[in-house]
C-alpha cells in the first residue's frame, strides 16, 4: 500500500508574481467599494427630477378647486379634492371634522349613500361638533333608510342618542360561549326581509316602496316574530352542530345535495348581479306607457243582478212581473235561489268582463253586454246553475289608465320584466357560444 504524503506543498517558483497579483486584486476591490458608496450617497442626497419641477401644494388653491367642483356639480371630483386638501393641509381636529361632514353632504347629494355614511362617522369620530351632531344623526339615518338598511338606521340612531354612546346589545340566548344578541337576530331578519321582498334592480326605493319595506321589517322584528325566529334559529343551529358532530356532511348523499344547492345559489347570484345593472328612469316609464297603451287598457265590463230559479216556468212568470214594473231587487231577495246574491238584491258584486267571464256567468254576460244600463234581458237564460232573470246594473266602457303613480308602478314592473328577459336571453346566447353548447334533437323512431 503506498504511503500518503500529508505535508503542505511548498510554493512553486514565481511566488512574487502571485503576491503582486493578490495586492492588485485587493486594491481594485477597495476602489470598487469606494465608488459604490459614493454612488449610494449621491442617490440618497439627490432630489428626483419630478420633485424639483413639482410645485408645492397650495392649500388656498386646493380649497378653491374643491369648492368650485362642488358648485358645478362634479361631486366625486369635489370630494376627492377636499380629501387632498385634508391630507396636505395642517388643520386642527375641529376643522377636519367640519370638512369631513361637508364631504359627507357632497357624497349624499351625489347618491353615494354608503360612503356618505362613512364620511359622517369619520367626522363625528374626529371631533365632537355640538352644532352638527343632530344633523349628522339625521343624515346617517336618511342615507341608511334610502338604501333600505332600516335595522342599521335604528341601530345608528340608538347608538348616537343613548346616554353612554353604546347601542343596546341585549343578549337573547346563549349556546355555550356564543351570546346571541338582539342586533344579530334583527340583522338576520332584515336579510330575510330583503330576500322576500326582492331587490329593486337599478333603482333606489321610491317613497311607497320604502314605506312598504319598513312596514314589513317592523312587522318581522316585532317581539313575537323575533322570539319565534330565535327559537327556529336555535333549533336549526343545534341540529346543524349535531349533524356535523356525526359527520353527516361527509356522506356522499349530503355532498351531492350541497353541490346542487351551490349550483342553484351561484346561478341565482349571477342573475341578480346582471339584473342589478338595470336602470329605469321616469322618462323610460313615460315612453313605455306611451308605446304600450294596450297594456294599460281597462276593458269594457258589466255589473249584473240576477234572480236564479230551478223551474223555467216560474222564471218566466217572474220575468213577466219584472217586465210589468215590479221591483227587481225585492223579487231577487224573495225568490232567488242564489243565497250569496239574494241578500244583495241579486247583484253580483264584481265587474264582469266579456273576455274574462267563465262558466254560468259567461252566459249572463254574453246576453247582457250590449244592453244599456238598467235594462233587463228580455228572455230567461239557462245555465248549469238553473234559470236566470238578468238586469244590467252598470256598464264600464273601455278606457286607458291615466299615467299616475299606480300606472308608473305597473309600467315599472312590466319594463323591468322585459329588460330582465333581454339580459337573460343575451347572457344565455353568450354562454352557449362561450362553452360551445350543442343541443341534439333525439331521432324519432
Amino acid at each position: 500500500m503506498p504511503e500518503l504524503n500529508f505535508n503542505i506543498p511548498k510554493p512553486q517558483t514565481g511566488g512574487q508574481s502571485s503576491s503582486r497579483l493578490l495586492k492588485a486584486i485587493g486594491f481594485f476591490a477597495v476602489l470598487e467599494l469606494v465608488l459604490l458608496l459614493g454612488i449610494l450617497i449621491s442617490l440618497n442626497t439627490r432630489k428626483p427630477v419630478a420633485t424639483l419641477n413639482q410645485k408645492p401644494y397650495d392649500s388656498a388653491k386646493g380649497r378653491d378647486t374643491a369648492q368650485h367642483l362642488e358648485r358645478i356639480g362634479l361631486f366625486n371630483a369635489s370630494a376627492n379634492a377636499w380629501h387632498e386638501y385634508l391630507d396636505k393641509t395642517p388643520l386642527d381636529n375641529e376643522e377636519q371634522a367640519r370638512i369631513l361632514f361637508r364631504i359627507g353632504t357632497i357624497r349624499q347629494q351625489a347618491g353615494d349613500y354608503e360612503n356618505a355614511v362613512l364620511e359622517y362617522i369619520n367626522s363625528s369620530k374626529t371631533a365632537k361638533l355640538d352644532d352638527l351632531d343632530d344633523d349628522i344623526t339625521r343624515r346617517i339615518d336618511e342615507c341608511l333608510r334610502t338604501i333600505g338598511k332600516f335595522v342599521g338606521a335604528n341601530e345608528s340612531l340608538a347608538k348616537r342618542t343613548s346616554i353612554n354612546g353604546a347601542p343596546s346589545d341585549d343578549v337573547l340566548a346563549e349556546i355555550g360561549p356564543w351570546k346571541i344578541t338582539k342586533n344579530e337576530i334583527d340583522s338576520m331578519l332584515e336579510a330575510l326581509a330583503e330576500r322576500q321582498l326582492g331587490s329593486q334592480s337599478g333603482n333606489f326605493l321610491d317613497e311607497n316602496q320604502k314605506k312598504h319595506r319598513e312596514a314589513v321589517l317592523k312587522q318581522m322584528t316585532s317581539p313575537e316574530n323575533r322570539q319565534r325566529f330565535l327559537q327556529e334559529f336555535i333549533t336549526t343551529e343545534l341540529l346543524v352542530r349535531e349533524a356535523r358532530q356525526l359527520k353527516l356532511h361527509e356522506s356522499d348523499a349530503v355532498r351531492k345535495e350541497l353541490m346542487e344547492a351551490e349550483r342553484m345559489i351561484l346561478a341565482s347570484t349571477l342573475m341578480k348581479q346582471k339584473f342589478a345593472a338595470i336602470q329605469i328612469t321616469d322618462s323610460d316609464l313615460k315612453n313605455y306607457y306611451a308605446g304600450n297603451q294596450e297594456a294599460f287598457a281597462i276593458p269594457e265590463a258589466v255589473k249584473l243582478a240576477h234572480i236564479q230559479l230551478k223551474d223555467e216556468k216560474q222564471a218566466n212568470e217572474i220575468l213577466t212581473e219584472v217586465t210589468a214594473g215590479k221591483d227587481f231587487a225585492e223579487l231577487a231577495k224573495a225568490k232567488s235561489g242564489d243565497k250569496a246574491t239574494a241578500s244583495q238584491a241579486g247583484t253580483i258584486n264584481q265587474w264582469l268582463e266579456p273576455q274574462q267571464a267563465s262558466g254560468w256567468q259567461q252566459t249572463l254576460v254574453d246576453a247582457a253586454k250590449d244592453l244599456p244600463k238598467n235594462a233587463v234581458v228580455p228572455n230567461v237564460l239557462k245555465s248549469d246553475k238553473g234559470f236566470h232573470i238578468v238586469k244590467v246594473i252598470d256598464k264600464r266602457e273601455r278606457s286607458i289608465k291615466p299615467f299616475d303613480d299606480s300606472t308608473k308602478r305597473e309600467a315599472h314592473q312590466k319594463l323591468l320584466q322585459e329588460k330582465r328577459m333581454e339580459i337573460q336571453s343575451m347572457l344565455f346566447r353568450e354562454l352557449f357560444d362561450k362553452y360551445r353548447v350543442v343541443l341534439h334533437t333525439p331521432s324519432q323512431q
